[in-house]
């Protein structure tokens, strides 16, 4: 979804009622800005990667999220990642089905989640990371001996 259009014929843009319509055509679903898993006790802000050059654009303290997966409350696939060090996803491999997940947008709301799946899979196998499942999260890190494999958490909103 690119977005939401409002078109009027003739509205004093000044009607209050005309700019409460615009600000909720604006803005109907979130970016995530932070995540808190509370079996690993960690808590760490989210910003935008994706990637660029060929690569992944990665940060040594801050989780990524991925622009072209799902906004939070879309109805689809919110996919994050980061390095597997302390502070990020150095215990991702902990969690196990049942396990929550809070991911919180700008307006500081609650999304929750519950871990349903856990897989190690290899790098080039990037379509592990997509799901048919509607309001999902994905989460994945670099995992094995010199980081030649990838863990893959799912979890489903709750």
């Amino acid at each position: 979804m690119l977005g939401n259009i409002l078109f009027t014929n003739n509205v004093e843009t000044s009607n209050p009622g005309y700019q409460k319509l615009q600000e909720k055509a604006v803005k109907e679903y979130s970016l995530p800005q932070k995540i808190a898993i509370p079996k690993i006790n960690l808590t760490v802000s989210i910003t935008e990667g994706g990637i660029k050059d060929n690569g992944w654009i990665l940060s040594k303290t801050e989780v990524m999220y991925v622009p072209t997966s799902g906004k939070l409350g879309e109805g689809f696939n919110t996919v994050l990642y980061a390095h597997k060090r302390k502070g990020l996803f150095l215990h991702l491999n902990k969690l196990q089905k049942w396990d929550r997940i809070v991911v919180y947008d700008s307006q500081n709301k609650e999304y929750n989640f519950e871990v349903f799946s856990k897989e190690v899979v290899k790098p080039i196998e990037v379509e592990r990371i997509k799901t048919n499942e509607e309001n999902t999260l994905t989460l994945f890190t670099c995992d094995g001996w010199l980081d030649k494999s990838r863990l893959v958490v799912k979890a489903k909103m709750i």
